[in-house]
């Protein structure tokens, strides 16, 4: 995907897009994978650890070995902007289906973006009308 597919007047930063590699060190978990997969079909699964417990990379590694499409979004504290978060957001949806999110895309585009809940409405409407089930992490 390009840059210019998503946000107007944003550059988005690739890498934040990409899950990280697993490391050849890497120890397998498959009882926390197992449990991962058990909670698929949940709108929303949390996994907390201290920093440098290997989160990212047992998620990661789950998505590799899933079967359903995945997107992935590393977001950082300069993220926190509603226009730039939507920006990365709909980038991440569109590595798994790069014509989703076409009305939101166009908010986006148009400048100043209409309330919260106008925004939140289209783009949720856009993510239920998705081709299929999107693991988003």
């Amino acid at each position: 995907m390009s840059p210019e597919a998503v946000g107007a007047g944003e550059t988005v930063l690739r890498t934040k897009l990409h899950p990280p590699l697993a490391p050849v060190d890497l120890v397998w978990r498959p009882h926390l994978l197992d449990q991962l997969e058990a909670e698929r079909t949940c709108p929303l699964a949390l996994v907390s650890a201290p920093a440098g417990y290997g989160k990212s990379v047992l998620i990661a590694s789950w998505l590799e070995r899933g079967e359903w499409p995945s997107a992935w979004l590393s977001l950082d504290q300069e993220d926190g902007h509603f226009h730039r978060f939507l920006t990365y957001l709909v980038a991440a949806v569109r590595t798994a289906f790069p014509r989703a999110c076409e009305q939101t895309l166009g908010l986006l585009h148009a400048g100043d973006l209409p309330p919260v809940e106008t925004v939140a409405t289209v783009l949720a409407n856009e993510l239920d009308a998705l081709e299929g089930p999107l693991v988003l992490a």
